[in-house]
């Protein structure tokens, strides 16, 4: 069975950004591109063998229980960026997709995510806002807050839910990172209530360095979302280094990543394996084609977030 790509809606404004992230690239070996290419059904979680991220079908649970985060199938149109940010944060009268509170707080729409939940449609939207910052400048490690709003179809309309602002934190420089709409949504069941949601995300670094990578939500058994962590997926050099490399530290590399989920021993959320193809820079500084070597692990820690890479 071959995956078909979730329906999301794009929103927010594209903007560069980011040394910080650039650095971590430097220091990983990252993917541009998700495992894609393979896009095949996932083997049943209940079997406990590992199994290749997808973006249709979720990693059952038990083979009784209905899909948590199941494929969308409804024709009504989700609900707007604009109309969820009005329900979370209040005063979108102009009905924009980004906007000031006046609090002094810019708030946006980040990327909305429609799936059917056992025979429920749902559409869950998240949106963010950037604290004040000093002189209009925010410092490199200011991240956004998360919030957002799960919406439910009912007689054919969308009913919001309570909106959620404890979210969690990502991104840099008072702006979040931008949704990546060239890549799959991947989802991964745990259980009938808890499930992983990896969204795309990307940043543009300075010399036309591309940065990919996943921003991970988790669903609780109470039906919350929080913001689970980053994963680095990916690194395209290229555009820095027509000439050869503009730097020691910007070699042109250019490689894509793809994500594996293999389940956990204490069964909280899966363990996650981001291997590569393409071209890597070696620990000796020469570029060099990707192995198995390369991939990097990541696993679900006591503070309920996926923690530092570590290298197979």
């Amino acid at each position: 069975m071959r995956a078909n790509e979730i329906p999301t809606q794009s929103g927010g404004v594209a903007r560069a950004r980011l040394d910080a992230l650039r650095i971590v690239a430097l220091a990983l070996p990252l993917g541009l591109a998700l495992a894609a290419c393979d896009r095949t059904a996932a083997t049943p979680a209940s079997t406990a063998e590992p199994v290749a991220a997808t973006a249709v079908d979720p990693v059952a649970a038990p083979a009784s229980a209905k899909a948590l985060l199941g494929a969308a199938t409804a024709d009504a149109p989700p609900p707007t960026g604009s109309a969820a940010l009005g329900a979370v944060y209040g005063g979108n009268d102009k009905n924009a997709a980004e906007y000031a509170l006046p609090d002094g707080r810019y708030v946006g729409f980040w990327q909305g995510y429609a799936y059917r939940s056992g025979d429920e449609e749902r559409y869950t939207v998240f949106v963010h806002a950037a604290p004040p910052a000093a002189n209009g400048i925010a410092p490199p490690g200011q991240q956004v807050e998360l919030a957002q709003i799960t919406y439910t179809l009912r007689d054919g309309a969308w009913q919001p839910a309570k909106p959620q602002v404890d979210v969690g934190r990502f991104g840099g420089l008072g702006q979040p990172p931008q949704f990546d709409a060239d890549r799959l949504v991947l989802t991964y069941e745990v259980s009938p209530k808890r499930a992983l949601l990896a969204m795309p995300s990307a940043v543009a670094a300075t010399g036309g360095v591309q940065i990919k990578a996943y921003e991970l939500f988790s669903l609780d058994d109470h039906g919350e979302w929080h913001h689970a962590g980053t994963v680095q997926a990916g690194a395209d050099y290229s555009a820095s280094c027509k000439d050869g490399p503009a730097t020691p530290d910007t070699a042109c590399v250019r490689n894509s990543g793809g994500l594996r989920f293999d389940p956990s021993a204490n069964g909280v959320m899966p363990i996650i394996t981001v291997s590569f193809s393409g071209s890597v820079r070696g620990e000796d500084g020469a570029i060099r084609p990707s192995s198995s070597e390369d991939a990097r692990t990541y696993r679900y820690n006591d503070a309920a977030a996926y923690g530092e890479a570590v290298k197979q």
